[in-house]
């Protein structure tokens, strides 16, 4: 079963679930992140509560993921209203435990998730809300004796901050895990770092050996010679790393139009080194 095609079934599955739950009154306040949607004529809309509570009941701080089927226009019109850290009153179908859903493969849903029936009021007047929206929305930042200060990117939900990677001044950028523990993907920093200079050459190798042939087949300008492996490496211009609790991580380049200004992408893990790299945007 390809993954394309197991990810539609656990989408099915979760659907069906969602459906039938039964409908119940929800405040929330909106995630870092806003809405978001994917599809053509019909869009998954998709956004998640950082808190939230039934009326008459304690917040709960821990995140409620919301979806509803809508058209383009639908969608559009969405934006206005579910925006970063607004407060919204909503009518959804709930299930607050997929852990206890006996569907293979939902190991990784940790948080409660809803189907969007309605929005019944854009902009609640709760204060336990009110009071909680200002506190997400106030700087969280913890500092390490290597790399100084990192900031907390809700919406994308890592810490980051500006260091040096073989002389190229580059962001950093921690990925926070399920539990909001930054250790295990500072821990992934610390190691690359201690030996910096292999791994910078290990991660272009891994380029060079991968997207050269290709640069050199497919994306040569008109009257343009084929391209060495140093001159390859040379173009190269690392400009963010994005590392995971898992020891996976994300190596970020400028391309230096080797590839008409896309970037240029190597990932790999602690354990097994690169292994791969790609063009992307």
């Amino acid at each position: 079963m390809t993954d394309f095609t197991e990810a539609e079934r656990r989408d099915k599955c979760l659907l069906e679930q969602l459906q039938a739950a039964p409908m119940v009154t929800v405040l929330g306040i909106v995630g870092a992140s806003g809405v978001s949607g994917l599809g053509s004529e019909t869009y998954k809309q998709q956004f998640a509560f950082d808190a939230w509570k039934y009326p008459g009941v304690p917040i709960q701080n821990r995140k409620l993921s919301l979806r509803k089927y809508v058209s383009r226009e639908e969608f559009r019109q969405s934006r206005k209203t579910i925006h970063p850290y607004a407060i919204l009153e909503i009518q959804a179908r709930v299930v607050e435990s997929p852990a206890l859903w006996s569907i293979p493969g939902f190991i990784d849903l940790n948080n409660p998730q809803g189907l969007l029936v309605d929005i019944v009021s854009p902009g609640s007047l709760d204060q336990e809300l009110r009071a909680r929206a200002q506190e997400l929305q106030q700087p969280v930042t913890f500092h390490d004796p290597v790399f100084g200060h990192f900031t907390l990117n809700r919406r994308l939900n890592w810490y980051e901050t500006q260091v040096s990677w073989a002389a190229c001044a580059i962001q950093l950028s921690l990925r926070v895990d399920a539990g909001d523990d930054v250790k295990p993907a500072l821990s992934v920093a610390h190691t690359l770092w201690q030996s910096q200079q292999d791994w910078n050459q290990r991660i272009l190798q891994c380029a060079v050996s991968r997207l050269l042939p290709l640069k050199n087949a497919s994306w040569l300008d008109q009257d343009e010679q084929p391209v060495t492996a140093e001159q390859f490496a040379a173009n190269m211009k690392l400009t963010s790393v994005v590392l995971y609790p898992n020891g996976t991580f994300e190596f970020w380049h400028n391309d230096g139009g080797l590839f008409w200004k896309h970037a240029i992408l190597v990932t790999g893990n602690l354990e097994d080194g690169p292994a791969r790299a790609d063009i992307s945007g």
